[in-house]
């Protein structure tokens, strides 16, 4: 889970726990993500679109391309508080399974993470 704010967090990491995750790992920035993935190979990942200095659209860029990552191609799912129409497509446009607006509810996370596990 890659977000740069403590409070949403703290938030995912119990709704996750909730839905039966086990291990959660939590990185600050996109740069932080990458490192994250290279070393837990997560089979899903939820990043914020707007943080800095790597934000989740590059975030996504950079782990398709990255394929000694060994999740370069795990489900991701960006958090975002902007509905707008440009920034949703730009999600789709990097890989995006899908998107979620913050704040996050349980009921639209776990309709959100049994779609991109394929439950």
């Amino acid at each position: 889970m890659i977000d740069d704010h403590a409070f949403i967090q703290k938030m995912l990491v119990s709704l996750l726990f909730k839905l039966g995750f086990e291990t959660v790992h939590v990185a600050e920035n996109g740069q932080e993500g990458l490192d994250q993935c290279r070393l837990n190979n997560p089979s899903l990942i939820l990043c914020d679109i707007e943080m800095e200095p790597v934000d989740g659209l590059e975030f996504r860029k950079k782990l398709r391309k990255a394929k000694e990552i060994k999740c370069w191609n795990a489900p991701v799912i960006f958090l975002t508080s902007h509905g707008e129409a440009a920034i949703v497509g730009k999600a789709i446009k990097y890989g995006a399974c899908g998107y979620l607006l913050k704040p996050v509810s349980m009921v639209q996370l776990k309709k959100h993470v049994k779609q991109a596990l394929g439950f």
